[in-house]
């Protein structure tokens, strides 16, 4: 596809384009209100490939009996591994999951994963990756049941809020980053779930069919980057089939891709429940059976070595793999719970707030509606959202703050100040977590034909401005729908006919239906959830004190019929097919020529930035060596300081081979001062240009001209220089 089609609804009068190196941004400027990460820490621990852990691994194998041998392949108690205290070999303990230390008491609870992907800054990803690795070594957790890495599909996923995003490079380097940061505090990383687990809606046993280029360009490429850039010790296994084998015995996932093609020498565990046999898993790749032993105990495994469908070498490398996780992350010898690290940690609190900070995304700003002034006087918060706080998803990712967690009300009024008048009117119901069947979805509660009384409309309508805290119920187990549950579409738009100056705050995990309502909100602040502290975040943005400067991580459609995915989920006879193939996201909008309501990567300032339309290429290297320097320059044109995120998109230009219009291959979010120029440097490679050719099994570019497409949004390009390759 050559045409490209710029709609001009996202044209923006308060508009910012950044560019700044992140290894500058996530090293240089680390502010006092966190423990310092040491850039090294990110390789404290041993490699796998090493001699000497292998060398120890070998040598404890070799003095285990068989029956421990078999009971290291199963959990224990539902969070343990199986401890030899004879050889000195721990029980590893286990927490979920991406957003804090569950299990073991209360913990930080930090935003959502898709709000961290919303940053677009590794740093910052790592930083909450370091800051999660003290609290586990405050618990004497060693392995983290996360990052959770499935790609957004479709807005319903009810674990969309867990994951990074629609697209596999932004997916793929924030998960690294994370996982640096946690293993550099020699806590274990378990990237999942591994794979096609795009939808909660039969989970247990639904089967995704995904076509081979789909998988590699799309669903398999941020689990690369966690064995390739982040070095995770553990990949978990899902729940769901994969093109009709469970992914805890698929061949192809586990042994064909995991270890044949990108030699990943880590541990690979099943999803709680996930393991559907013991021969098969075990010939086929998967490690550890969790939480217990209903497939791996020692009869079901003695029966197999006795009748030959199993054998002691392969037992022998399965424990392996476990062993040398134990010498290289140093879990053997030593205590992993470190006393000089508070329980309740000021740290931690300070990176979830911060990281809440950068997450934000100011989407609609009609008429400079924010920041709020003092002189607003009055201001009216209502939704079902603004009090009490509402932390993050259900499920085994939902952390128990250990503080109590600030409500969006309270925030508000802390922020507004003495001289601003805040007042509250309750929702007029009370929403429980809505499950979405397919053809069968639970009825939304009935409400009275006034959702307001006479003296509510009233204090509406002569507020200064309203502020309206909404969002869906989203959990594990369950996918939502895509309109927000308790007639909060209708309320919103009978609030927005009552005040023009209601500005609406969503904490959700995707996108949400927005016709019903949108065109009368000034303003829209995505918080997605943010943990137990971000509503002052929140409030700060509201009212100034901070410049918003998240960006979509998703594409936000303006009607599920247009969604990618539309038509095909959530499937049928235990069947989903991912019929949309590579183009997933802004692939499909592009590809399709359809508008979304807000683009993949958009996110609003409270300034404004240009990105010079001259930039400029350089190479050095050939073939597959061959890498282009891109270097583009951005100047914060407006009177405050803030962040834009520069996007860098390669589009192939004539290629006879089916490629989506352009893909993201490299960005940077930057810092400027008011007047401020910066020069940001990105790099790309070989890989970066290629496909995954399903005939050869390989990756291929087709020599030709690609377009270099700069801007700050997947829909706002402001160059395209052109390359050959």
């Amino acid at each position: 596809m050559r045409y490209f089609h710029r709609p001009q609804n996202f044209s923006r009068p308060m508009r910012r384009f950044t560019w700044m190196p992140i290894a500058v941004l996530s090293l240089a400027v680390i502010p006092a209100w966190a423990a310092r990460p040491r850039p090294q820490a990110a390789h404290s621990h041993a490699s796998l490939n090493s001699p000497r852990v292998n060398a120890r691994a070998e040598q404890l194998l070799r003095q285990m009996t068989l029956a421990e041998k078999i009971s290291m392949l199963s959990g224990h108690k539902s969070m343990f591994t199986h401890a030899i205290p004879r050889l000195g070999i721990p029980a590893l303990k286990m927490s979920d999951a991406s957003v804090g230390v569950r299990v073991w008491g209360p913990s930080t609870a930090y935003p959502a994963s898709v709000a961290l992907a919303a940053t677009w800054n590794p740093g910052m990803a790592y930083r909450e990756g370091h800051a999660i690795g003290r609290d586990s070594r405050a618990r004497g957790v060693n392995i983290i049941l996360g990052p959770g890495m499935d790609i957004t599909r479709e807005p319903q996923c009810g674990r969309n809020f867990e994951y990074l995003g629609e697209d596999p490079h932004l997916a793929g380097t924030m998960a690294a980053a994370w996982i640096r940061g946690l293993q550099s505090m020699r806590v274990a990383a378990c990237a999942k779930h591994y794979a096609g687990n795009e939808q909660e809606y039969h989970r247990g046993s639904v089967n995704s069919i995904i076509g081979l280029r789909a998988l590699e360009e799309i669903y398999l490429a941020p689990f690369r980057a966690a064995v390739k850039q982040g070095g995770t010790m553990n990949i978990m296994a899902a729940y769901n089939r994969v093109n009709g084998a469970y992914s805890s015995d698929n061949r192809f996932l586990l042994i064909n891709t995991l270890r044949h093609r990108w030699h990943y020498k880590g541990v690979v565990m099943s999803d709680w429940g996930a393991t559907h046999s013991t021969a098969l898993a075990l010939n086929n790749g998967l490690d550890l059976e969790m939480p217990s032993d209903k497939h791996f105990s020692a009869q079901k495994i003695m029966a197999r070595l006795k009748n030959g469908q199993l054998t002691v070498a392969t037992l022998n490398r399965h424990v392996l793999r476990l062993l040398r996780e134990m010498v290289a992350m140093h879990f053997i010898g030593r205590k992993q719970k470190l006393a000089s690290i508070p329980l309740v940690d000021p740290t931690s609190a300070a990176v979830a707030e911060k990281v809440e900070s950068q997450a934000a995304v100011l989407l609609k700003n009609r008429g400079g509606v924010l920041p709020l002034a003092q002189s607003v006087g009055s201001i009216v918060v209502v939704g079902p959202d603004a009090t009490p706080a509402i932390t993050g998803g259900a499920g085994s990712a939902l952390v128990k703050p250990n503080i109590h967690p600030v409500s969006l009300l309270a925030a508000v009024r802390k922020a507004a100040g003495p001289g601003v008048k805040v007042s509250y009117i309750p929702y007029p119901m009370k929403l429980q977590s809505v499950r979405f069947w397919w053809r069968h979805r639970t009825p939304q509660a009935k409400l009275p034909a006034d959702l307001l009384t006479a003296a509510q409309r009233s204090e509406i309508q002569h507020a200064g401005a309203v502020i309206a805290a909404m969002g869906p119920r989203e959990g594990e187990g369950w996918d939502r729908n895509f309109h927000m549950p308790g007639h909060q579409d209708r309320y919103l738009a009978e609030v927005g006919g009552l005040n023009p100056h209601t500005i609406v705050v969503i904490d959700a995990g995707a996108n949400v239906a927005m016709s019903r309502w949108i065109h009368q909100a000034a303003g829209l602040v995505y918080a997605w959830y943010p943990g137990e502290n971000g509503n002052t975040a929140i409030a700060g943005i509201l009212f100034g004190t901070i410049n918003p400067s998240g960006h979509l991580p998703d594409s936000f459609e303006k009607h599920w019929k247009d969604a990618p995915a539309y038509g095909h989920y959530p499937g049928h006879d235990n069947h989903v097919d991912f019929a949309e193939g590579i183009y997933v996201g802004y692939r499909w909008y592009d590809s399709r020529h359809i508008s979304p309501r807000y683009p993949f990567g958009f996110g609003l300032s409270y300034t404004s930035f240009r990105i010079a339309p001259k930039v400029q290429v350089s190479s050095s290297g050939r073939g597959r060596k061959r890498i282009l320097h891109v270097t583009a320059s951005i100047t914060n044109t407006g009177q405050r300081a803030g962040a834009d995120v520069v996007q860098l998109y390669v589009r192939p230009l004539h290629s006879r081979v089916r490629r989506t219009f352009q893909q993201l291959r490299a960005f940077q979010r930057v810092e400027l001062a008011p007047g401020q120029t910066k020069q940001v440097h990105l790099r790309l490679h070989w890989r970066d240009f290629a496909y995954f050719d399903v005939h050869t099994r390989s990756w291929r570019v087709p020599p030709g001209s690609y377009g270099l497409a700069v801007g700050d949004s997947s829909r706002h390009i402001a160059a395209v220089p052109v390359v050959r390759w």
